[in-house]
């Protein structure tokens, strides 16, 4: 049977975990129909007229949809607009309406109500018709393509690895140096038991002192295959995230970044999270990963100084490497029971 003809119009703007979930929503869709993309770029112009009409509704429908973004030069119709991130929200909806097509809105609703969206796929639970619960944020990684990428950047296989994903401050989260210490002490000793070595990453919110406590004692630890200090640089050396997680039997990651969990998760791979004990987390995040933990995707670390992997007796949950045909016929579903209750 042929693969139903989609033409998408993708609102972006140039926030990267926005971007990855759009991608990987567009992947579903790719999985189990033929996609045609047509990206527009988001600009509101003035930057503060977007706070202007949270406060001022009166003005949302009558402000010059050119302000928002360029239009595309094709005046073909589009049959879905697909967008994540707030400042995509209102031109969404706008497009939505102006080409007479479904929508699909990736994000919490600021401006608009939710009647103005087709779907809206969420990690979080709502009784909204319109809202279509997802297991994790949708991104383009699977098993394979992490194993691909592996196998392309690290020809030479490290041995046994984990990989250690290291955020920093935000969601609710602030790491002290005696927090990564004790995160490094963690995942070193029980890395050595395990007879595994580490690859390690650490991003723009780890901070210079953060980075430097941990690089001193991953370095020290003997345990270190490879590492990519952010403080240090990114250069075309420096191997991509999904190339360290595909090398890995398992993936450590620091429960700040939901996108990080989430990729983790997409590979495939047993997932431990860590996090300071006395930090509380963001509801929102704090609930997908009481959703990740008790579906077993997830393992939470209780404490950073004893990261201890559960026994080999625990089942985890791996996610399934075709996990995008199943996202992309579900979105398809939805879409076209919205559409039957519209014509009603």
């Amino acid at each position: 049977m042929d693969k139903r003809k989609i033409r998408l119009c993708w609102l972006k703007d140039d926030k990267p975990g926005h971007l990855t979930k759009i991608r990987g929503l567009i992947k579903a869709l790719s999985a189990v129909s033929e996609v045609t993309v047509v990206e527009c770029y988001v600009r509101w112009r003035p930057k503060f007229m977007r706070r202007v009409l949270a406060f001022i509704p009166i003005f949302r429908k009558k402000y010059p949809l050119h302000y928002f973004m360029k239009l595309p030069h094709d005046s073909t119709a589009f049959d879905l607009i697909v967008s994540g991130g707030g400042a995509t929200e209102l031109p969404n909806a706008r497009m939505s309406k102006l080409f007479d097509a479904q929508n699909i809105y990736l994000g919490s609703l600021r401006i608009c109500d939710s009647s103005e969206f087709s779907l809206l796929p969420r990690i979080d639970g709502s009784q909204d018709a319109r809202v279509m619960r997802m297991t994790i944020v949708p991104s383009e990684l699977s098993r394979s393509k992490a194993d691909l990428e592996a196998k392309r950047v690290f020809p030479q296989s490290l041995g046994k690895t984990w990989t250690v994903l290291i955020g920093g401050d935000g969601s609710g989260i602030s790491w002290t140096v005696d927090d990564w210490v004790g995160l490094a002490i963690g995942v070193i000793r029980s890395a050595h038991e395990a007879g595994v070595k580490l690859i390690v990453t650490t991003s723009r919110r780890t901070g210079r002192m953060g980075e430097e406590a941990l690089k001193a004692k991953f370095e020290a630890s003997g345990l270190l295959a490879s590492a990519v200090w952010y403080g240090e640089g990114l250069t075309n050396q420096s191997p991509s995230l999904n190339a360290m997680i595909g090398h890995s039997e398992l993936v450590c990651v620091t429960e700040d970044s939901a996108s990080m969990v989430n990729e983790a998760v997409a590979s495939g791979r047993p997932v431990l999270t860590l996090k300071p004990e006395r930090s509380t987390l963001d509801s929102l995040i704090e609930g997908m990963l009481c959703q990740l933990e008790q579906a077993a995707y997830i393992y939470r670390v209780k404490q950073l100084g004893a990261v201890n992997v559960p026994p080999k007796t625990k089942v985890w949950t791996l996610l399934e490497d075709d996990w995008h045909s199943s996202l992309g016929r579900q979105i398809l579903n939805r879409l076209d029971k919205m559409k039957e209750l519209e014509c009603f």
